[in-house]
């Protein structure tokens, strides 16, 4: 009975060895998988070709089938996809399939499907940073036409914009909390109409369905675009507002790690996607997959850091509004703030890291940020890391000066963008600047 009850398992057992090393291969050559029923550790020697010299082996040894066993869908971090050309089978180019590495690649394409998804578009395209993106944007624009602009934009962008008349464009800055300003400039000539959501460095808050509603009264063809960089898709999606363009620097908030330079435009107009994407692809500004991945991985926590940041914040806004050092603190959820109703109405009483405050004088400011230890200063914002700025010395030194007198934009001005730290440690190192700075006899 035992020798039976052997010969019945080793049989088995056989039977089963036998269906595990079976490998199925591909359906068909389109790359569709049937189930694969492989061992454990792949048999390379039907991949490997023992005919040919090491450099062309090397070249065309194929991926062994069990290391996509089900696709890229089995794998929670998605693969990086540097390649810069793609085989053409047929030797032309077929519209969806992949060609070259500037006109879409696997690593882009899915970081894209993702961005719109946050921000609740219906396309998005990613450029090799924030400036490249919004350059794109502007050179939709023709001689003749016209540009409205706010007055509150970050310094490189306002500077294209005001550039553009270089073009024969005309240009006009207005203060789009002024909603009347708005609707007297528009008009059938204008193509564009530019704005920040909330403004850099000043914080000022825009009601986007009241400006939307005067472009369209003017123009209603008229291209509406909003930066929403300060803020993210966490705090508002300006399209469900009636935006036709947003505009992120995701080496900002969105990325926050402050390892990638890149932008991105999220629209859900298929035309205005299409003569975008034309842009993007003959200008070549476009990110490299390793870029790509980083910001794709960076979106699985950007609620949980914006959470953070906004916390932090209010928390380090309203301690400065204590401090005698300080004249002023501006942060949308502050009862202090003009715009306090649009925080609370339009963002959901959500908002980022970012405030401001302002202290006596240019040189304060400048002295205030030598004297910082754990706060970096630097030019980005939405790090890890907590970062503060002289906005009038560096993000807005390329502006004029009547032109950051129009912004608000004082001398004494500090941006504040805080990070991940505690935020305990962020308060002790600004009250030690602000006391080494006092005791300096500066403020």
């Amino acid at each position: 009975l035992a020798g039976v009850s052997v010969s019945v398992l080793l049989a088995w057992w056989m039977m089963l060895a036998a269906q595990t090393r079976r490998v199925v291969r591909p359906l068909d050559r389109s790359g569709g998988w049937r189930r694969l029923f492989t061992t454990s550790v792949c048999s390379l020697k039907e991949t490997n070709d023992n005919s040919h010299h090491l450099a062309t082996v090397a070249l065309h040894t194929p991926s062994p089938p069990c290391a996509w066993v089900g696709g890229v869908d089995r794998h929670l971090a998605p693969p990086i996809t540097p390649s810069a050309t793609f085989v053409v089978p047929s030797g032309e180019h077929v519209e969806g399939e992949p060609v070259y590495g500037r006109y879409g690649h696997p690593s882009r394409l899915h970081l894209e499907a993702t961005l719109a998804g946050v921000e609740g578009a219906a396309h998005c395209l990613t450029f090799s940073s924030g400036m490249a993106a919004a350059t794109a944007v502007l050179d939709t624009v023709l001689p003749g036409q016209r540009v409205v602009a706010s007055k509150h934009l970050y310094g490189e962008v306002l500077a294209g914009i005001r550039n553009l008349t270089s073009r024969g464009v005309n240009t006009v800055f207005v203060d789009f909390g002024e909603v009347d300003q708005v609707a007297e400039v528009v008009d059938s000539n204008t193509c564009l109409v530019w704005l920040e959501v909330c403004t850099n460095p000043t914080l000022h808050l825009v009601d986007l369905t009241a400006v939307v509603a005067v472009v369209r009264a003017g123009n209603s063809q008229c291209k509406v675009v909003v930066d929403n960089t300060f803020l993210t898709p966490w705090v508002v999606r300006p399209l469900t507002l009636g935006a036709d363009i947003v505009l992120h620097s995701l080496t900002k908030y969105i990325n926050g790690h402050s390892d990638v330079i890149m932008g991105c435009l999220a629209m859900d107009k298929a035309t205005l996607a299409k003569e975008l994407e034309d842009l993007q692809r003959h200008r070549g500004a476009t990110p490299s997959a390793f870029d790509c991945y980083l910001v794709h991985r960076s979106l699985a926590t950007l609620e949980l850091r914006m959470a953070c940041h906004m916390a932090s914040g209010l928390t380090i806004a309203q301690w400065l509004g204590t401090r005698p050092e300080v004249v002023s603190v501006c942060h949308p959820l502050l009862p202090s703030h003009p715009q306090q109703h649009l925080a609370l109405s339009q963002h959901g009483a959500r908002h980022s890291g970012m405030l401001s405050f302002l202290l006596e004088s240019d040189v304060a400011a400048a002295y205030f940020l030598t004297k910082l230890r754990l706060v970096k200063s630097a030019a980005s914002l939405g790090s890890g890391h907590s970062l503060a700025c002289q906005p009038a010395r560096l993000t807005h030194a390329m502006c004029t000066e009547q032109e950051r007198r129009e912004a608000g934009l004082l001398p004494g001005l500090i941006r504040l963008s805080p990070g991940l730290e505690r935020v305990e440690d962020i308060l002790d190192d600004l009250a030690q600047a602000l006391e080494t700075i006092k005791a300096a006899g500066i403020l």
